[in-house]
């Protein structure tokens, strides 16, 4: 008997183990999801509706649906496909929708007009009179509206004076005096008959003023302007753009295609899945960090699937902005410290699939905003919501500003950034300390001179000097 129980009781224990898992939940839709799911575009099934003349969408409203979530919750209850098409449930779904916002309406109508009926039933009505009173009733409403009519005047009888001419009653007033008493006639109450009035003799009318001339057509503003204000978003100027971007600027160059080799080492990593956020770091200023995270945020975006979200941590000394040849706009303090809107915020680039969001103007406490609940939520928002984005985030050295370790725990891999000849070996290993060594993707070592390659470096400057380099 003991065997047979211990053999019931580790069957019972793995059945229990292989117990099929519940499937995750999708997240319900919302009122202005379900509006923008009725209104997709039935010729192309699209959820937004093309532009008739260039048959595009708005790329603007995809990436604000983005943001907030829409496109995300349309994907867990499979309603569309990554492409922002809608799948056959999703056509089904939005039909129903639609029927179902117009029985609403039908209801609503219907409600209202027993409401009506109901308001109209509680006024007191004045009992119904006799036949006599009724006949009496209706001698004196004809006789109103005889006197109300006008008619042909008798003639007089001869030798009598002719009386003065007099004009006819506009019936239309009486009437309006009549029925504007009451809203029934068993309640209305005659006034008496009115004396003729004069005719009133209408103004001429004043001739119409002549039409005021079209507006004149504003002249576009040339791309390289930047225009920060009716709400408009800057617009990067081409001539401010750094050339240092090889990746944008000289792509078929020697260290555009040293990023393309660390964009596939990233991408197609040997073991495990590739990172969707990444840090990139060094240990001092001067080494190229910025140049690192802005060429390789390029040169992922020039891939044929990938959208690149570039966050520019580095809330003391920012430079992306410059770099991608913005000037001062708002961007990520604003967002942190004043609770500024986070797509008026994004920034779009040269490159179509490069979204920037910049710092903003140096605040007075980096540390703290980095490090708040509110910076927690956007990454894990802007990481977990879209499967086809990469986040790459520039941060200052963690051996200068505290709130890079606080960023090196939120993102999946970290990429360390080393100047040849220059990074210390003791600073190096004190970088590794401070953010930890399993999340570091690897290192990349900049400004190496040989006739072969040539990196492109510039200085990181603001953080303070060191004497010994």
């Amino acid at each position: 008997m003991g065997k047979i129980s211990k053999a019931l009781d580790k069957y019972a224990s793995e059945r229990k183990s292989y117990a099929p898992q519940p499937l995750p939940v999708a997240s319900p839709l919302t009122h202005d999801d379900i509006i923008v799911l009725v209104a997709y575009d039935e010729k192309t099934g699209h959820l937004l509706k093309a532009d008739p003349a260039t048959g595009n969408v708005d790329e603007r409203r995809i990436e604000e649906l983005r943001v907030g979530g829409t496109v995300l919750r349309l994907l867990e209850n499979q309603l569309i496909y990554p492409g922002g098409k809608l799948t056959a449930r999703g056509i089904e779904e939005a039909r129903r929708l639609a029927g179902v916002a117009e029985l609403n309406a039908i209801a609503r109508g219907i409600e209202e007009a027993r409401r009506l009926a109901a308001v109209a039933a509680a006024i007191p009505r004045r009992p119904a009179a006799p036949d006599a009173d009724r006949d009496r009733l209706l001698r004196e409403t004809e006789y109103s509206l005889d006197r109300a009519i006008p008619s042909e005047p008798e003639p007089e009888p001869k030798g009598g004076p002719a009386p003065a001419p007099t004009a006819p009653v506009e019936p239309e007033e009486e009437f309006i005096e009549v029925y504007a008493a009451a809203p029934s006639p068993q309640t209305v109450e005659l006034p008496p008959p009115a004396a003729p009035r004069p005719l009133k003799v209408l103004p001429e009318p004043k001739p119409a003023a002549p039409p005021a001339p079209p507006p004149q057509p504003l002249q576009p503003k040339a791309a390289s302007k930047i225009s920060h204000g009716h709400g408009q978003p800057p617009v990067w100027d081409e001539a401010a753009i750094d050339h240092n971007l090889v990746a944008l600027t000289d792509p078929h160059s020697p260290e555009a295609e040293q990023f393309k080799i660390l964009r596939t080492n990233i991408l197609f990593p040997l073991v495990g899945s590739p990172p969707r956020s990444i840090l990139v770091t060094s240990s001092g200023p001067g080494e190229g960090k910025t140049f690192t995270a802005a060429n390789l945020a390029i040169s992922i975006a020039l891939n044929i699937n990938r959208y690149v979200l570039l966050i520019d941590g580095d809330l003391r000394r920012p430079q992306l902005n410059v770099r991608f040849g913005f000037g001062a706009v708002p961007g990520l303090s604003n967002y942190l410290a004043e609770g500024t809107p986070l797509p008026s915020l994004l920034l779009r680039t040269r490159v179509d699939k490069l979204i920037l969001l910049p710092s903003g103007p140096p605040p007075a406490n980096p540390s703290e905003l980095i490090s708040s609940e509110r910076m927690s939520s956007l990454l894990a928002e802007v990481t977990n919501r879209y499967p086809d984005r990469i986040i790459v985030i520039d941060a200052p050295p963690p051996a200068l500003a505290a709130e890079t370790g606080v960023l090196a725990r939120q993102v999946d891999g970290i990429l360390v950034v080393v100047r040849y000849g220059s990074t210390r070996r003791d600073d190096l290993a004190d970088l590794v300390a401070r953010v930890g060594e399993k999340k570091i993707l690897g290192s990349i070592v900049n400004y190496i001179e040989n006739p072969a390659s040539r990196y492109y470096g510039y200085k990181y400057a603001g953080y303070g000097k060191r004497k010994d380099r």
